[in-house]
C-alpha cells in the first residue's frame, strides 16, 4: 500500500486533518501480491479477495479504499452536530422497536442516516483521482445504496453542489413498517 500513498495524497484534498491522513495508510487485514489483493486468514490461508488486470486499476481501488477510509473517520467527528440536521435520530430501542427523538427545526426531512456524511465526503475525496465516467460510477453506486431502504427514490446526487439532495418524502421502510413507527417518537426539540 506504500508504493500508492504520495500519488494518493496528491489526488485527495488538501483540507483533509493530518491525524486522519496519518492513520489512512495503516491498513490491516489485507495486504497486496503482484495484481491481488488477499484477506488475511483467521484460521485458514489468505484468501484472494481481489484481482486486477493492472496497476493502475489497483492503484484506484486503493484510492477508493483510502477515501473511504477518511470519509468515515470525518463522519465519525462530526456526527453529533450532524444529526441536528435531520427531523429523526434514533433515541434508543423499546421492545425491538426504535425510539426516536423530532427535531422541530431540520433540512432534512427522514431519519438521520450517517452514512449520507459518509457517502458525501467519500465522493468528494475521490473526485480528483477518478475520470469523469468513474466518479459518476461511484455517484450512482452510493446514490442507490443511500436510497436502499426507501420505496420511492428518496436521495438524488448534485453534482454542482457535491452533495445528496431530497427529492422526495418517500419514508425510511425497516422490516416492511415505515419507520419512525407510530407512537416511537418520545420527544420534540
Amino acid at each position: 500500500m506504500k508504493q500508492y500513498e504520495e500519488w494518493i495524497k496528491q489526488h485527495l484534498p488538501k483540507d483533509i486533518p493530518a491525524d486522519i491522513l496519518s492513520n489512512t495508510f495503516c491498513y490491516r487485514g489485507f495486504y497486496i501480491s503482484g495484481l491481488d489483493v488477499y484477506t488475511e486468514g483467521d484460521r485458514g490461508p489468505d484468501k484472494i479477495q481481489h484481482s486486477f488486470h493492472s496497476y493502475d486499476d489497483l492503484r484506484i481501488w486503493v484510492f477508493k479504499e483510502a477515501a473511504n477510509n477518511i470519509a468515515q473517520q470525518l463522519e465519525l467527528r462530526s456526527r453529533h452536530t450532524d444529526e441536528l440536521k435531520w427531523r429523526y435520530v434514533q433515541d434508543h430501542a423499546e421492545n425491538g422497536k426504535w425510539m426516536y427523538i423530532e427535531h422541530c427545526h431540520y433540512q432534512f426531512n427522514a431519519i438521520h442516516d450517517f452514512r449520507l456524511a459518509w457517502f458525501e465526503t467519500y465522493l468528494r475525496l475521490v473526485k480528483g483521482g477518478l475520470t469523469p465516467a468513474q466518479w459518476s460510477e461511484e455517484i450512482c453506486e452510493y446514490t442507490k445504496l443511500l436510497n436502499n431502504h426507501y420505496p420511492v427514490q428518496h436521495w438524488d446526487y448534485d453534482k454542482k453542489k457535491m452533495q445528496f439532495i431530497e427529492i422526495s418524502d418517500s419514508k425510511y421502510v425497516s422490516q416492511g413498517c415505515e419507520e419512525p413507527a407510530p407512537g416511537t417518537v418520545i420527544r420534540k426539540e
